[in-house]
């Protein structure tokens, strides 16, 4: 139980996040509302979306001790299980998550959201986040942890961004297929992400490595052999997120490739 409450208290301390959050709900959620928070944790954010106005709150959860440390209250029903999996007894106004990791889709986010939105969320409904903004580039660093803070001095090339927008997205698999043009000779250790999150109009934030850090830190995809590069080399990149087959659904199977031309 403690080390599920220290990981709760680290989102809860991201001051960054909670207050993007806050200004998001209290900007879409009306009066009178129905709201579904997807990964609801400790219900946070139902409880933030009571205060926007909702009238009810469908708060999903899959970790049953999660649940049973949550505040309680009468206008929100937990639902325990993955949202994949459940059904609600009717459609709702607002879809709020947090379902993020560090590359923005590395906890099962985007297979997630559509799920709910095709299910859940009436006709000109509306999803918390709207929209993000992944970026990759490859870097120069000394570990080689999935979550760390990369300074900008370690990255190798211009970041390219891929835009994914939770209310028109179809396809749960994300792939892009890049290319980077390396800036000075180095060795390339692996490739760090980020991402640009737009919660609603005109409220965002960025994990970026210039930004004011947040939990997620930046994330990294380690390659086993690192390798030199010169400046002006081009460097070629594919990535793959797929949902995995794990039963707590919420993580993802990365897979990448690179070449040097």
């Amino acid at each position: 139980m403690s080390e599920l409450l220290s990981t709760h208290a680290i989102l809860l301390k991201d001051s960054i996040r909670m207050d993007a959050y806050r200004k998001a709900i209290q900007a879409v959620v009306k009066p009178g509302m129905v709201v579904a928070d997807i990964g609801a944790g400790l219900g946070v954010l139902s409880h933030m979306a009571l205060d926007a106005g909702a009238s009810k709150v469908y708060a999903i959860e899959f970790d049953e001790e999660t649940i049973q440390l949550a505040e309680k209250d009468d206008r929100i029903t937990w639902v325990q299980g993955l949202s994949g999996e459940i059904k609600l007894p009717e459609k709702v106004d607002v879809i709020v998550s947090e379902t993020l990791g560090s590359l923005a889709l590395d906890e099962n986010t985007l297979p997630t959201l559509i799920d709910a939105r095709k299910r859940f969320l009436k006709k000109g409904g509306a999803i918390i986040p709207d929209h993000v903004d992944l970026l990759l580039a490859p870097a120069a660093t000394k570990s080689r942890a999935k979550v760390q803070h990369i300074p900008e001095a370690q990255l190798l090339a211009a970041p390219i961004a891929t835009s994914i927008h939770f209310l028109t997205e179809t396809n749960p698999i994300f792939t892009i297929e890049t290319q980077f043009t390396i800036t000075r000779d180095a060795t390339v250790s692996g490739f760090a992400g980020w991402f640009d999150l737009t919660l609603a109009k005109g409220i965002s934030f960025s994990t970026s490595p210039n930004a004011a850090p947040t939990h997620w830190k930046q994330g990294f995809l380690p390659i086993r052999k690192p390798f030199k590069v010169k400046r002006g080399q081009v460097l070629r990149f594919a990535i793959e997120m797929a949902p995995d087959q794990l039963p707590t659904g919420v993580t993802t199977d990365i897979g990448y490739n690179y070449h040097v031309d």
